[in-house]
């Protein structure tokens, strides 16, 4: 990557090529796997894809009402990134100060 050229380099494995792209703006997901402490405390199980088990629209876990979850660690249909935890924390306060 040569972020002043605005220009990233991406190599085939199996190729074994590369080839240069013009970006304006460039984001990276890295490949995740599941939390061991949700998944070795139950909240988290295969039936959830080993993420938290929370509600989609509420962030609370579906089991146990006093958790709530945000970021790449819940079961929900979005991206697991900053701006989907950002708005998502709106929610968790609102919610979680109507719990308490």
């Amino acid at each position: 990557m040569n972020k002043d050229t605005q220009e990233a380099i991406f190599w085939d494995p199996k190729t074994n090529s590369t080839v240069t792209k013009k970006y304006n703006s460039l984001y990276s997901l890295m490949p995740t796997t599941y939390h061991k402490n949700l998944v070795d405390s139950g909240l988290a199980t295969k039936d959830s894809n080993f993420l938290l088990d929370v509600d989609h629209e509420t962030l609370q876990h579906k089991k146990y009402k006093n958790i709530f979850g945000l970021g790449d660690v819940c079961n929900l249909p979005t991206s697991k990134n900053f701006w989907a935890t950002f708005h998502q924390v709106h929610v968790v306060r609102d919610n979680l100060m109507n719990f308490i």
